[in-house]
């Protein structure tokens, strides 16, 4: 039989004629496969190559369709060079820039955690979104081309970067860029380990923010939304890590809710020499409220409070943000373009298009259109390249 076996596609038989193949490891697809095959070991047997690439074939329509996402059971789509959507104009995925040294790197959307603060609010979204490696890598390089000095990549994502199982290979890649002087993760920290962190360090990656809002036990798993959430185990990662990279905890601080748990993640910080960054917690449309928000005078008050008592800096920390240039912007504010349809967004009634010969995505809202039509949309919301529209 010919032996077939795939850098990022896991093959599993499930029954007589089923099949399903995982990409990235969290994302997979399930197939009724007429021809006789097998799979071991997560490759696939085939008894000839005509049988073999009618396989592939049904694999590869099937992944550009669509995918779940084994940990939120969310439906996704794969974006990947052939799908015709630009990386560039929309916040949930892709390269973000803000017009700044700094270049967010956004590889997937969704969480293992269910914090109870989290501004992105998985429920409320009704997709998720899984980009392909070499096709981020791609447009990371374009947005890089264009700045004038050294750049901070930071793989920011909408939910938890490290269920992108290619995110060694995605510092690498990073790193590659002459321009890229240091790569930054941010993380919850659950899906690292020890090998995880070497594996990391030797891709070349430079800094950790790890996202820790409570040290105690049942509060910590409290505030995740999860009940097997491992603060210990959090904990001696850190510990682990402040010892190759720079290292950040990054508590979100509520009000009433987490005040003492604060005091003791500025207390863990002290001790071990690690930066706190600690991040008021902010109201938004789409995200969760467990807490009132406070105004930037009282939470400045709060830090200036804490860096008495513990001796350690919490206000003014330099993260090198500096201005650089800013990409082209196609598009103004009310104008009215004609977009096609590509793919449904992360909210209900949200559909991603894009407009002919412009390489940006427009995320247009209130939307039923199907992909493939076409629509005329009114741009709402141009601000660091990330487009919003309304139909016109």
């Amino acid at each position: 039989m010919q032996e077939l076996c795939f850098n990022s596609l896991k093959l599993y038989k499930r029954g007589s004629s089923a099949l399903r193949v995982y990409l990235y490891r969290y994302f997979y697809r399930d197939f009724e496969i007429k021809q006789e095959f097998d799979c071991r070991n997560g490759c696939l047997y085939a008894k000839n190559e005509d049988t073999t690439n009618r396989i592939i074939n049904t694999i590869l329509i099937g992944l550009n369709e669509s995918l779940t996402n084994a940990l939120t059971g969310k439906k996704a789509k794969y974006i990947n060079s052939n799908t015709g959507l630009p990386l560039i104009g929309n916040n949930a995925f892709g390269i973000v820039d803000r017009n700044t040294n700094w270049i967010e790197v956004k590889p997937v959307t969704g969480c293992n955690l269910n914090c109870i603060f989290c501004s992105v609010d998985q429920e409320k979204r009704e997709w998720d979104f899984v980009v392909e490696l070499d096709y981020l890598l791609e447009y990371y390089n374009l947005v890089a081309s264009k700045k004038s000095g050294k750049i901070i990549a930071v793989i920011n994502s909408h939910g938890e970067p490290l269920i992108y199982e290619p995110i060694t290979e995605l510092v690498r890649g990073l790193k590659r860029n002459s321009k890229t002087e240091k790569v930054v993760l941010l993380t919850n920290g659950t899906l690292l380990t020890k090998e995880k962190l070497d594996e990391l360090k030797n891709a070349g990656l430079d800094k950790i923010n790890f996202s820790v809002s409570a040290v105690d036990i049942e509060t910590a798993k409290r505030l995740s939304g999860v009940k097997n959430y491992n603060i210990g185990k959090i904990l001696g990662l850190i510990d682990y890590a402040s010892k190759n990279f720079e290292t950040l905890i990054a508590p979100v601080y509520m009000k009433g809710i987490n005040d003492e748990e604060i005091e003791k993640v500025v207390k863990i910080c002290a001790e071990k020499n690690i930066e706190a960054g600690i991040q008021n917690f902010l109201e938004y449309k789409t995200g969760r409220k467990p807490a009132k928000e406070i105004s930037f005078e009282k939470f400045n008050d709060f830090l200036k409070e804490l860096e008495q008592r513990h001796g350690t800096k919490l206000r003014d920390l330099d993260f090198n943000l500096q201005r650089d240039k800013s990409l082209d912007m196609p598009f103004r504010k009310n104008q009215v373009v004609e977009c096609r349809i590509l793919l449904p967004g992360r909210m209900k009634n949200e559909r991603i298009g894009v407009v002919k010969g412009i390489s940006r995505a427009i995320s247009i809202f209130n939307c039923e259109k199907s992909p493939g039509t076409f629509v005329k949309a009114k741009i709402t919301r141009t601000k660091h390249n990330i487009f919003s529209a309304v139909p016109a």
